[in-house]
């Protein structure tokens, strides 16, 4: 997950070739051709979780892609919404995507539904592997790169995305620790937990002011 608004600032420093294709440019951030998934590791966007008898849940964690300007607090550096989704693990999963051996595949659910497909790597090469069966599956995007931390290239983070009707993709890489991880959701539950995260955003201060009314009225003790 890349925060809001980064994504200009990162273009800056892309220093990465960008690759073409015909009748596509990579700078378009689309899926190639009919390419763009309707879920993920062989399980449909909105799969009921009920219905996956051997999946086991590990935690939670945010959602992925592009977000919303409003619901990121760009002062304290973090999301001002609950944009947290249920994370499973699925018992003797074949850990491969596309061909590529990977370190870890999780899925995320929401409301009982899956929402998004976590994969991640380590190892340059690793990550090096699954970029190129991704390029050549859903087509090449541009990279961006930048440093969160006062551009301290220790901190450089590589991002690529892909956006779509029914999907949106991205995929990151953290040279200094050589981690990387591909990301897939659903963009209709995406937009639903926006929503309900701005629906939230938005009854949390008349909340607290009802609150402070009432503790201000009330009688002392």
């Amino acid at each position: 997950m890349l925060p809001p608004g980064i994504i200009l600032a990162a273009s800056i420093f892309n220093d990465e070739i960008c690759p073409t294709e015909a009748g596509r440019s990579c700078i378009d951030l689309t899926f190639k051709g009919s390419s763009e998934p309707t879920g993920a590791n062989g399980l449909a966007w909105g799969t009921r979780l009920s219905a996956l008898p051997d999946m086991k849940r590990t935690g939670a964690a945010e959602i992925g892609g592009s977000l919303p300007q409003d619901l990121w607090d760009a002062e304290k550096g973090k999301l001002t919404g609950d944009l947290n989704v249920d994370i499973y693990v699925k018992s003797a999963d074949s850990l491969a995507f596309r061909g590529v051996q990977v370190d870890r595949i999780e899925y995320g659910f929401w409301n009982g539904k899956l929402s998004d497909v976590r994969i991640t790597t380590k190892g340059e090469t690793a990550f090096t592997s699954l970029r190129s069966a991704v390029f050549k599956a859903f087509g090449a995007v541009r990279r961006n790169s930048f440093f969160p931390s006062s551009q301290n290239r220790g901190d450089e983070y590589h991002w690529y995305l892909w956006t779509g009707k029914t999907s949106e993709m991205e995929l990151s890489y953290v040279p200094s620790t050589e981690e990387g991880q591909l990301w897939l959701g659903s963009t209709l539950l995406k937009d639903q937990i926006i929503a309900e995260a701005r629906k939230h955003a938005q009854q949390t201060p008349s909340t607290q002011t009802t609150e402070q009314s009432v503790r201000k009225d009330a009688p002392p003790r």
